[in-house]
């Protein structure tokens, strides 16, 4: 829990992404995919071929980021990967700010430890429908962090 640690404990959990770098190099773009009810990081990201095709074409790092209760990114109280949540589950710290907060430190991280080519990397976010939102948003909360999003059939109407 990024706000509330007092409420929810503050446990951490495994959020698994993956990430492809075979291609890139200092000052190619980062490509992260901002995960949330798809599911499984793993079957999803083959739904995005045209901005996969641009990240090969452009020798990008692609990352994909499995959003926090969903896939294999799991609280060891947040129930069963089917997405039914336990009795006493925390599930409460599952919100949107939450994630963004999740996907910031995953992308802080891997910029972090790429030196100074990963800052000077351009990220962009992508997604669609809610991974789209997340993306839109993360981009819009963190303009240092993310340069440019892309958001397909992202509901942003009360969010900016």
């Amino acid at each position: 829990d990024h706000f509330n640690c007092l409420a929810a404990g503050n446990e951490t959990f495994t959020q698994r992404y993956l990430l492809r770098d075979a291609d890139w190099r200092n000052g190619s773009p980062v490509f992260v995919f901002t995960g949330a009810e798809g599911g499984d990081v793993t079957g999803i990201l083959g739904d995005y071929g045209s901005v996969l095709a641009l990240a090969a074409k452009l020798g990008a790092m692609i990352v994909a980021i499995e959003g926090r209760f969903f896939g294999q990114s799991l609280r060891a109280d947040s129930g069963s990967s089917d997405g039914r949540p336990a009795a006493n589950s925390t599930i409460g710290v599952l919100s949107v700010e939450q994630m963004i907060e999740d996907y910031a430190a995953i992308i802080e991280s891997i910029r972090n430890e790429r030196g100074p080519g990963g800052w000077s990397s351009p990220v962009v976010t992508f997604g669609g429908s809610l991974a789209g939102t997340l993306a839109a948003l993360t981009r819009l909360s963190r303009p240092w962090l993310v340069d440019a999003a892309f958001a397909s059939s992202a509901p942003l109407f009360g969010w900016v």
